[in-house]
């Protein structure tokens, strides 16, 4: 399992590494999109088939998330109050950081389809 999560960790991290050393932008507009597209659906699609039982297993996959958000926390410095506040809602919904349990994620997930399908009645 530990070599799995190493495996899964340093892929994470090269392409951090692309998008930090590839992309003339930092902005948040241009990180956070190549985030959610590229590094959050690796972890994701990994873990959600074995959980971190070993805690330096779920530290490591928590570093990578560390490790991007201080790439927008560079970026934040410089953002207008009004930005601040939406890169807030962005990590109120769990964007930016790594959930231990998967009954967390799993609450997220059905009270995220309850909205849908109330929006959905709403609307017919």
């Amino acid at each position: 399992m530990s070599q799995q999560c190493a495996q899964v960790a340093k892929r994470a991290d090269g392409i951090l590494a692309w998008n930090r050393n590839g992309v003339a932008s930092r902005s948040r507009e241009v990180i956070l999109p190549q985030y959610s597209a590229l590094v959050r659906p690796h972890l994701e699609c990994r873990v959600q088939f074995w959980v971190s039982q070993f805690r330096k297993d779920a530290e490591m996959l928590e570093h990578i998330q560390r490790r991007q958000r201080g790439c927008l926390n560079d970026e934040l410095a410089t953002l207008s109050e009004e930005n601040q506040v939406e890169l807030e809602k962005v990590q109120e919904l769990g964007l930016l950081c790594q959930k231990r349990k998967m009954g967390e994620i799993m609450v997220k997930a059905v009270s995220f389809e309850k909205t849908v399908i109330d929006e959905l009645k709403c609307d017919t």
